[in-house]
């Protein structure tokens, strides 16, 4: 498999959960959003960390619950104090987990200008216990899986993740993970479709090679 097609044409077993389908939920045009609901969306936008209007337009027909999401959200990313390389490792982990696109695409693009690179992205889908993670990456990767099948981290992860985290990280780190699990859960049951501009993002991102 090339480079492209790692950043473009992995998919977990059973494939992503809204690939090919369409919105449960239409996203809301922009006449029909009030001024609070445009104005978050142009900032979001503008800060351009992430090209996520489908998401935007389909959560805010609740702006009231989104924009709170959202403040809690940018405390972990791209504010948090896990490096930003670690912290998308984890969003890319919940992302194959639960077979979220939207997440998995954007998280791609995010993560490559974070730094991350193609080899790293490739052993995502193996999680922690891929060759070449560091000690401190396997066992973030370890405890995703965790969180996200049992809602528990092992006695021997934790234990391992004290080596690597203080107190205030590993909060940090569960409570990034229960953030973009439950994101990914409303973008697949709502259908949100990853932008075609994401998928060329992602191609462009293979044919560059890795950046660091």
């Amino acid at each position: 498999m090339n480079q492209t097609d790692l950043l473009t044409k992995l998919a977990p077993e059973g494939g992503w959960r809204t690939e090919g389908g369409s919105p449960r939920i239409e996203p809301l045009e922009w006449n029909a959003m009030g001024w609070r609901q445009k104005r978050l969306v142009k900032r979001i936008l503008a800060a351009g960390v992430a090209f996520c209007p489908n998401l935007l337009r389909t959560m805010l027909c609740n702006y009231r619950v989104f924009s709170a999401f959202l403040s809690f959200n940018s405390k972990v990313m791209p504010k948090g104090e896990l490096t930003r390389r670690q912290t998308e490792l984890v969003i890319l982990r919940v992302a194959w987990q639960t077979r979220s696109h939207y997440e998995w695409g954007q998280h791609v693009v995010i993560g490559m200008k974070a730094g991350l690179n193609v080899v790293d992205i490739s052993r995502i889908p193996a999680g922690g216990t891929a060759d070449g993670w560091s000690e401190s990456e396997s066992v973030l990767l370890l405890a995703v899986d965790d969180l996200v099948g049992e809602h528990f981290i092992s006695s021997q992860n934790w234990e391992a993740l004290n080596k690597h985290f203080s107190e205030s990280l590993l909060v940090e780190f569960m409570l990034t993970v229960g953030g973009y699990t439950a994101l990914a859960g409303a973008l697949n049951s709502c259908g949100v479709q990853l932008e075609p501009e994401n998928l060329e993002m992602m191609t462009d991102s293979a044919t560059q090679g890795p950046q660091s």
